[in-house]
């Protein structure tokens, strides 16, 4: 029983208590709750419209988003193009320079087989005029006398000719 004397409830200090709180929250709605209410009203406020602010920015960057990955793929399209492009270009100029350099080399070989045929023309006449030659003086060597030149010549080109032909 000695532990009922320490605990001790007195109802008239809880009552003037339970009074103290309800003076203390009527003067503070007398005075403060419209502030209070104001000033939550307003943060409310404040913090609804920075939502929808975050949204609309959201909403702006998920557009930016959208309209950059358009533009990069429309950049990787043009830049195949102009490698494409390039390609095509670089395989033209090949051609072209194949094409010019077969050319070259056709007309190098025409002019050079013109040249070797003049050669040949011109080493054959010397051949026959040193036959010529020899003929007319083995000729002269064999009957000890001079023949005509120029009937002598004729007749050995036409011997010539006569056995160029037959070959």
């Amino acid at each position: 029983m000695e532990f009922q004397s320490m605990v001790n409830i007195d109802f008239r200090l809880i009552g003037a208590n339970i009074v103290n709180f309800l003076i203390l929250v009527l003067i503070i709605k007398h005075f403060f709750y419209d502030k209070i209410n104001n000033f939550m009203q307003t943060r409310t406020d404040e913090i609804a419209t920075e939502i929808t602010e975050a949204e609309t920015l959201k909403a702006q960057a998920e557009g930016f988003k959208a309209e950059y990955i358009e533009k990069l793929g429309a950049i990787e399209d043009k830049s195949r193009e102009i490698i494409k492009d390039a390609t095509l270009k670089a395989e033209d100029k090949k051609s072209d320079i194949i094409k010019s350099a077969k050319e070259e080399a056709d007309k190098v070989l025409d002019r050079n087989k013109v040249e070797i045929e003049r050669e040949r023309q011109k080493a054959l006449e010397d051949v026959k005029t040193n036959i010529v030659d020899l003929t007319i003086f083995a000729t002269e060597k064999v009957i000890k006398e001079t023949l005509d030149k120029t009937k002598h010549e004729k007749l050995i080109f036409d011997f010539i000719e006569e056995v160029g032909e037959v070959k």
